[in-house]
């Protein structure tokens, strides 16, 4: 038995040994990462990386260490929903360990969050699970806030939100139409304040990139 475990010490510090072992487990990795890619992001958005933002590369440092709220505005076409995809990914791409079963990030536009969450959705997943999950994942994207019309159950569910990731110190990535001048008219005292404690602003500019196309 004793050279049954020295044969397998001698195996496991063999360079060729650990060479195969770093490999299966490189193999493994890229095997999560797409499937994790291809489960968390948005199809037009699965290939789209932090290289693709020039001039931004505060986005790129927040994406690197995220704390708190990436408040992403500017006029329409922009990249804003771009680059808040590109972040969710890259933050897959550098995440210390894979966790199966498990959403290390999830991105939504505010729309379609809200609709989820309204009490008549009788679907697998009803209001209850978007409002939980949606508070909870490490990482969330919302997408288009402000773009809803306002009501008081609507605002109720947003604060909600923001005020428990807040409270929770969860990053947020937030892509908005709405001018930093206008957050506090827009999205109320409470909200915009919540943001706006721990927050890295990006003004993106430039024409609409869809039209150029």
């Amino acid at each position: 038995m004793t050279d049954y475990f020295t044969q397998m010490r001698e195996r496991e510090s063999d360079p060729v040994c650990q060479a195969e072992k770093a490999l299966r487990e490189a193999e493994r990795r890229c095997e999560w990462l797409e499937k994790s890619i291809q489960e968390a992001v948005a199809l037009r958005y699965r290939q789209a990386r932090l290289g693709d933002l020039n001039g931004y590369p505060e986005i790129s440092e927040w994406a690197l260490r995220p704390e708190g709220f990436l408040i992403l505005t500017g006029p329409v076409g922009t990249g804003k929903t771009h680059a808040g995809w590109a972040t969710l990914v890259e933050s897959l791409i550098q995440a210390e360990r894979m966790r199966d079963g498990e959403d290390l990030v999830m991105g939504i536009e505010v729309l379609d969050l809200l609709e989820n969450m309204m009490p008549s959705n009788t679907a697998y997943k009803g209001p209850d699970w978007w409002a939980s999950h949606t508070k909870k994942v490490p990482l969330l994207l919302l997408d288009d806030l402000g773009r809803h019309k306002p009501t008081e159950w609507k605002d109720e569910q947003i604060f909600a939100l923001v005020n428990t990731r807040y409270r929770d110190q969860l990053p947020t990535i937030v892509t908005t139409n709405i001018l930093p001048a206008d957050f506090k008219a827009k999205f109320g005292d409470a909200i915009a304040s919540r943001m706006a404690e721990e927050c890295t602003l990006v003004v993106m500019a430039g024409k609409d990139r869809r039209r150029s196309v």
